[in-house]
């Protein structure tokens, strides 16, 4: 009996370790696609100065205007400023030119870093991608309260742009179940730019959870010490979670005392006592791990399947031989999504995805994977028995009708006036045995690209028939 009990407390240790890997990993991963959707956000409210010459232009250093010319350009340049800060919470929001001189809100703060000169050359020093003529930045001149996009207007303009570090609390969501864990975005050099706990901002990452994540990659791994799980973020920075082992595993360590305390009694009573203790504790440990296994397969937000779980199926799929039939790769965006979080914050936005989700798992209810595979980005694959391509292609159209009718009536409430809630699709219709994942998801997003270019709230079925896509 004690050779039993020694075996449960390993192997249920051994798979709950294996278990909270996986699932940190995962969470981990979506935190990084609400951070990235967030700084492209940000990039993205850099790009309205490219709207007219007039306002990205104009180079004070280098121009021939008169006095009254100047005077003309650099309102234009301020009030474009002001319309396009209005959107956004920045600490900074300006056009710094190569001679110091600035448009715009540029804080006492950022004023005070450079008082002795020398802002256009720090910012252009950030710039790090060359492609973009862009960059993200940290601690500049010691300040660790902002994270910095800078943007080249011109050979002599820089658009520079603040935002409080501790603004990503709103969405660094901390995962549940995991112990006492901690959150934290860092760059290349593993330097903490944020962190849930609020005490780390400006340190490296600890020593030990570096060892863990190391400086490059997507890594989810554990020791004695902790449990980690990094994920890159578009700009390069990364997403850092990580919980003392002794933390995550409180809830098993607690299991095996009572299995402890237990055994003096198995001892003594043999196999009837035995027989008791296996069943408090073989239950709670099955039941655990089912959940914990379950929790590392879905998107927590919207209970589909995530990503890699999704496309793990849909590749398995398409590799079995399968009978005749054709399958059905239905891609679906939100039109607009940014809109939605800009003018209604965060939260809003986890509404609709939690409902578009339910939508989709009610219409897509024969499909063999349905999942949220991006931020905004919902997909479902089916594969239809004994059909031909243009039997599927018609269940496909009555399916797309079907999900954007529930999608109007969803959001056609009062609660949803003023906040116009569309989405485009395109799906992919092939015989089985004719296509590749990839070209069956590439054809179906080209579809959802085509039904964006013609206006959005529609979609657009593509099918492969006698070796082209139609």
């Amino acid at each position: 009996m004690v050779v039993a009990c020694a075996f449960l407390i390993v192997r249920s240790e051994q798979v709950l370790q294996g278990d909270m890997a996986r699932l940190m990993g995962t969470d981990t991963e979506q935190i990084e696609l609400n951070v990235s959707n967030y700084l492209t956000t940000l990039e993205g409210t850099a790009q309205l100065m490219f709207t007219d010459e007039n306002y990205y232009a104009y180079d004070p250093v280098t121009s021939d205007l008169d006095a009254y010319g100047k005077i003309q350009a650099e309102n234009a340049v301020r009030n474009r400023i002001i319309d396009i800060g209005s959107t956004e919470n920045f600490s900074d929001f300006g056009v710094v030119y190569a001679d110091d001189e600035h448009l715009g809100w540029i804080s006492q703060t950022t004023l005070g870093l450079f008082s002795n000169g020398g802002m256009y050359s720090e910012f252009a020093g950030c710039i790090t991608d060359s492609a973009r003529q862009s960059g993200w930045a940290f601690n500049v001149r010691g300040n660790t309260d902002r994270l910095w996009y800078v943007k080249r207007l011109n050979d002599d303009a820089l658009l520079v742009m603040s935002v409080y570090a501790n603004s990503l609390g709103e969405i660094f969501a901390v995962p549940e179940g995991l112990g006492d864990v901690t959150v934290s975005l860092v760059d290349g050099n593993n330097t903490v730019l944020f962190a849930s706990n609020g005490t780390d901002v400006g340190a490296p990452l600890d020593a030990s959870v570096a060892a863990l994540v190391g400086t490059s990659g997507n890594v989810s791994s554990y020791n004695d010490e902790y449990f980690a799980a990094s994920s890159t973020v578009d700009n390069g920075w990364r997403v850092v979670v990580a919980a003392p082992t002794a933390s995550v595993m409180e809830q098993s360590t607690s299991m095996r005392n009572v299995l402890l305390l237990f055994l003096a009694f198995i001892v003594a009573l043999f196999v009837l006592v035995s027989g008791l203790v296996y069943l408090r504790l073989a239950r709670p440990v099955d039941t655990l791990v089912d959940d914990l296994a379950d929790r590392a397969k879905s998107d927590q937000l919207t209970g589909l399947l995530n990503k890699i779980t999704y496309e793990t199926i849909a590749r398995q799929s398409l590799a079995r031989e399968e009978a005749a039939g054709c399958f059905g790769y239905l891609i679906l965006d939100i039109d607009r999504f940014k809109d939605v979080n800009d003018r209604f914050g965060h939260a809003r936005g986890d509404e609709v995805f939690k409902r578009v989700g339910a939508i989709l798992k009610e219409c897509c209810v024969h499909a063999s994977a349905t999942g949220r595979v991006g931020g905004d980005e919902f997909s479902s694959f089916a594969f239809i028995e004994g059909a031909d391509e243009e039997e599927t292609a018609a269940f496909a159209r009555e399916l797309i009708d079907r999900i954007a009718e529930e999608i109007h009536r969803e959001f056609s409430g009062p609660e949803w006036e003023g906040l116009p809630i569309t989405v485009s699709m395109g799906e992919a219709i092939a015989p089985a045995g004719s296509v590749t994942f990839q070209e069956l998801y590439e054809a179906a997003d080209a579809a959802l690209y085509e039904s964006k270019h013609r206006g959005r709230d529609r979609g657009t079925v593509t099918v492969y028939k006698e070796g082209v896509w139609r």
